[in-house]
């Protein structure tokens, strides 16, 4: 008597274009907030559906924290790099690169960065930007301090990155995504502004302690 043929495996989910479904939802997350994010309309601007996502994502949640993790490693690429390239600059050039390098990640992917910003309506896993901000500060204390002679563990140092990554932050976020001013004109404000700071810590006045 013959052996009945094997049972065929139910397949599993399709494979879906990832960086689509993350695009879309940086969008939508980025647009609405995490509360006000729909999956629907995420799933209906990556051209899939919403169970499609769940099966990969697991829930909301799931692909909130991929979204924003995806979108960290894609700005800490892009500064890193810029910094990089910058560090046989002048000090006034490197601090003026790194506001530029803000403004560019800024423009170039507006959603990732209001995702990554944008504290208001942010959704689980907020702590990742907060880390991000983190890495970003550390690395400019590492290289300031090798411009400067100042220990990394230097308080002022630490402050003078802190303002550096703020004011690119949230100048960039006021110029580009808030009243539309002149990006140009904003990045250079704002670099000039840290440059004085940067120059003053590097070089005090005879009279400073």
């Amino acid at each position: 008597m013959s052996e009945p043929p094997p049972r065929r495996k139910r397949p599993g989910p399709a494979p879906i274009p990832r960086q689509r479904v993350l695009a879309a939802a940086a969008e939508v997350f980025a647009e609405s907030g995490y509360d006000g994010a729909s999956v629907v309309e995420i799933a209906r601007r990556a051209h899939t559906s919403k169970p499609t996502i769940y099966k990969h994502f697991g829930d909301k949640a799931g692909l909130y924290r991929s979204c924003l993790e995806s979108e960290i490693a894609v700005a800490r690429e892009f500064l890193f790099d810029a910094y990089t390239r910058a560090e046989s600059e002048s000090i006034a050039d490197e601090v003026t690169a790194d506001v530029v390098a803000f403004f560019d990640y800024a423009r170039e992917r507006p959603h990732g960065f209001r995702l990554i910003v944008d504290d208001t309506h942010r959704g689980p896993g907020g702590e990742s930007a907060q880390d991000f901000t983190d890495s970003v500060i550390d690395r400019i204390v590492r290289r300031l301090a090798a411009r400067t002679g100042l220990d990394t563990s230097s308080t002022a140092l630490r402050q003078i990155a802190a303002m550096l990554v703020g004011a690119s932050v949230y100048s960039a976020r006021e110029a580009l995504l808030v009243s539309h001013a002149d990006p140009a004109a904003a990045s250079r404000l704002a670099s000039d502004f840290m440059s004085g700071a940067v120059l003053h810590l590097a070089h005090p006045p005879s009279g400073d302690d």
